[in-house]
């Protein structure tokens, strides 16, 4: 197959489709007797007639047939690649691999995997989901592009930071709760509950933050239960086992049993950063960060507190 020039396909494309020699060959501009040679060496190359002759037809074989279809596919193939490689090569055109914790899964990568398919369409997206030392090392690591976690740890020099969000804290209620009926609340007010709360392994910064607003409106939290998802937090609260503070993009996460209110006396935080190598040049990847600095990805459209 090797041996098989793009012209003889071409001539055998054209001839496949008048099935008239002297039609074919004013289309390639070329003579009737050298086109007949060149299908005759076509066919001696891959072993098989392709067309039954006559003085009065010509007609495909069923080896034609199938070679048609083969040889169109190669050649549409051979137009279309330097295109995609331009395109490869401008970013338009790959793969880039997205790491990230789970409760930057509920609102921030969806409209992010929205905003970045409006744009670059051709690009997939892969996406996988991890605690922060799982993402961290699969950053270190080139097993993934970019990862987004909740904080670094000390004296991190290796990973370049984007501060993609900082995300006010939410108190998450259950159903029955006295307070659950209001929209805002103080966070002063839950002093004397029960507290979910992440455990320290899986995301020690997020915890430190709730930690600490509990702290700076008077009480220490009394931490009942610890969970290693944000989601287990919520459900452990729809059974009536607590309550817990959580990012404001947690509320994406419906349950019925619960209910979600604003803090009134607490202006704290946590934060949601983007890593990556600083020598990553992948054009993909730097289109992907060029996207996540400059465009407002709108991943609070669904936030209602005191749903």
């Amino acid at each position: 197959m090797s041996q098989i020039e793009t012209r003889k396909l071409q001539q055998f494309v054209v001839l496949a489709e008048e099935l008239n020699f002297r039609r074919a060959a004013q289309r390639l501009h070329m003579a009737q007797p050298p086109l007949s040679t060149a299908i005759q060496q076509l066919e001696s190359t891959i072993g098989v007639r392709l067309f039954e002759r006559s003085r009065n037809f010509v007609r495909m074989t069923p080896a034609g047939i199938v070679f048609l279809r083969e040889a169109r596919r190669i050649l549409d193939a051979l137009k279309s690649a330097p295109r995609l490689a331009r395109d490869a090569q401008a970013g338009m055109l790959g793969v880039i691999r997205v790491s990230f914790v789970p409760s930057a899964g509920y609102a921030f990568i969806p409209a992010l995997a929205c905003s970045f398919g409006d744009k670059y369409p051709d690009v997939e997206l892969q996406l996988q989901e991890g605690d922060t030392q799982e993402v961290l090392h699969a950053v270190r690591m080139g097993e993934t592009d970019i990862g987004f976690v909740r904080h670094l740890p000390p004296n991190e020099h290796e990973l370049q930071t984007l501060i993609c969000r900082e995300e006010t804290l939410l108190a998450i209620l259950p159903k029955g709760h006295p307070l659950s009926g209001q929209r805002e609340i103080a966070l002063g007010s839950l002093d004397d509950e029960d507290f979910i709360v992440i455990h320290g392994v899986r995301s020690p910064n997020f915890r430190s933050v709730v930690i600490s607003a509990c702290e700076a409106v008077g009480f220490f939290p009394r931490i009942r239960h610890e969970a290693f998802t944000i989601s287990t937090m919520i459900g452990l609260v729809s059974e009536g086992l607590g309550v817990s503070l959580v990012p404001e993009s947690a509320n994406r996460f419906m349950h019925p049993n619960v209910r979600f209110c604003r803090l009134t006396d607490t202006h704290a935080t946590v934060p949601l950063l983007g890593v990556w190598k600083a020598n990553n040049n992948d054009a993909v990847v730097q289109n992907f960060l060029e996207n996540l600095r400059n465009d407002k990805i709108d991943w609070q459209s669904a936030a209602n507190p005191g749903n």
